[in-house]
């Protein structure tokens, strides 16, 4: 499972930030993620998104709208203002544990218990 971002606008300009596959995440948290754009934005900018779980059965989307608090080089930091935080949640434990599992399968090759 990876998570994307599927759709990434301005909120003051109809410009649509991501290409035809989506965007993946760099990193997350409770309240932010951060992507790489081919485009430049601004910080302060405001912008709607969607972000997708990708990856086995069906899996939950999220409608958000975020706010650009820094750029370095590519890479945006977007804090997430309005959304689901139900639906966040789900998307953030199902990443997790798909983690750990990642994590007990790689020391059990490595011969750890």
């Amino acid at each position: 499972m990876d998570l994307f971002v599927t759709r990434l606008q301005a909120t003051h300009a109809p410009l649509e930030l991501t290409p035809n596959g989506g965007l993946e995440i760099n990193q997350f948290g409770p309240q932010f993620i951060e992507v790489s754009l081919a485009a430049p934005i601004a910080v302060g900018t405001l912008v709607n998104l969607t972000l997708e779980l990708r990856g086995g059965a069906r899996q939950p989307s999220l409608d958000a709208v975020g706010k650009v608090t820094s750029v370095t080089g590519t890479r945006a930091h977007v804090q997430l203002r309005q959304f689901d935080n139900d639906v966040w949640k789900d998307i953030l434990e199902k990443l997790d544990t798909r983690q750990e599992h990642a994590d007990k399968i790689f020391k059990k090759v490595k011969g750890e218990s």
